[in-house]
């Protein structure tokens, strides 16, 4: 959908701004707004249609995020209306909220982000709205359905970094309209003959928490912990926090303009600039002698309270397959409840997996908190598809997302996980 601004009654309503992402708004009074996440003519039984394409439905991560300008000492009524909140996914309906149900969150920066206060659920029928009633310091505020991450929000934190030795910027690959694919780079010492493992997020752009979850692995490898230092000395870092940057950048739902999904594009040749111009550089890392020892594709992110689930590349080599399911149970011993799964064809994990020899899996992980039946963690892929999130979770149920900081703090356990998996 194209980036508006509008202004009236001395209040300026815009998503002309990087993940800047609503279908219109309409400014009533000084105190009072109108936003729709989008129009009846872009849903359908079977999902939601972005930018007019019907080739693919984007079924879930659909959401809104959009600037407020000339708040300041004002109180605001905001009301964010959506013609429905479930598309139809087999085996059952999914809620176009499901990412963060405590939804909105406000920021005055960008950064810093908070729940929205007094804020209600009005149904009508399909149509859902939430009213947000709130006053505010600054002059801008920032609105979303969760804590959203954007390349701008890379690029302050790539500065903030920079002045680490250990650190080093790249390009791992060009999107389909020729934007950099940032890379970041963690080495200490030669690392001519160490292991080299990959991380890769927001294939699926809507999945905002992965890009948070990333910055917390790479802030604990920079730390002074003993085992971030271990993890240094025994590995070079690669991570593509953003892979799909142009949808990122325009606001789109889950997947790419041109409406493939680019986590099934891993297999085989591709078409799709962004993962054909990834697989190059590190088909160039193998070459030039640093074995790719794991990629970790990750879609979203939890923390030790939340729910993640790893996707287990098929196989034949049952040497691999051991490897991989061995990994998990090393992510188990701090978080018990995270499920495996098989992996669909193509997917970024059963790629990486069969072309460089990688321990690799494409990960799950969800921001909304549950209570967990300690019964059922071994077959905690079925409890979570019973309970699947909705406006009902945070509005009716009363369950809150995690903490920005927890989700960040949460990207050590894949490192703990991958330093007990090579027994270091």
């Amino acid at each position: 959908m194209a980036k508006f601004t509008l202004s009236s009654h001395g209040l300026t309503v815009t998503t002309d701004f990087d993940n800047g992402c609503l279908s219109r708004a309409e400014i009533l009074s000084s105190g009072e707004i109108d936003c729709w996440i989008m129009e009846p003519a872009d849903v359908s039984e079977r999902g939601i249609f972005v930018g007019g394409s019907t080739s693919m439905a984007d079924a879930c991560d659909f959401g809104y995020h959009f600037r407020i300008d000339g708040a300041r000492g004002r109180t605001l009524r905001v009301k964010i209306h959506s013609p429905r909140e479930f598309v139809l996914k087999p085996p059952k309906e999914l809620s176009m909220f499901y990412a963060n149900p405590a939804g909105p969150v406000v920021s005055s920066d960008g950064d810093h982000w908070r729940s929205a206060k007094n804020k209600t659920l009005h149904r009508d029928g399909a149509h859902v709205t939430i009213e947000v009633c709130d006053q505010f310091e600054s002059d801008s505020v920032y609105f979303a359905h969760q804590h959203p991450y954007s390349a701008a929000r890379l690029s302050r934190f790539s500065e903030r970094i920079s002045p680490s030795p250990l650190v080093k910027f790249g390009r791992a690959g060009t999107s389909t309209e020729g934007r950099a694919i940032p890379s970041i780079r963690l080495s200490e010492g030669k690392a001519d003959s160490k292991p080299l493992v990959v991380v890769t997020g927001l294939q699926h752009c809507g999945e905002h928490a992965a890009g948070w979850g990333i910055e917390g692995m790479i802030e604990y490898l920079l730390s002074d912990q003993p085992r971030a230092k271990t993890a240094r000395a025994t590995h070079d870092w690669l991570f593509i926090p953003i892979v799909n940057i142009d949808a990122l950048i325009e606001g789109r739902g889950r997947l790419h303009s041109t409406g493939k999904n680019l986590n099934r594009e891993w297999e085989g040749e591709t078409s799709v600039p962004e993962i054909a111009s990834i697989i190059k550089t590190l088909d160039g890392e193998q070459r030039s002698g640093h074995h790719i020892a794991a990629l970790l594709d990750q879609h979203g992110f939890s923390t030790a309270r939340g729910m993640w689930g790893f996707y287990v590349p098929k196989l034949e080599d049952a040497n691999a397959m051991e490897k991989h399911l061995r990994f998990v149970e090393c992510f188990r011993n701090t978080v018990p409840q995270a499920y495996i799964t098989d992996a669909y064809p193509g997917m970024t994990c059963t790629g990486a997996a069969k072309r460089w020899g990688a321990v690799s899996f494409t990960i799950d992980g969800w921001v909304f908190n549950r209570e967990w039946d300690p019964a059922k963690v071994g077959d905690v892929r079925k409890c979570a598809a019973s309970e699947s999130a909705s406006l009902r979770t945070h509005y009716e149920a009363g369950r809150d997302i995690f903490p920005l900081e927890e989700v960040r703090a949460s990207g050590r356990l894949f490192i703990d996980a991958w330093l007990d998996f090579c027994g270091l």
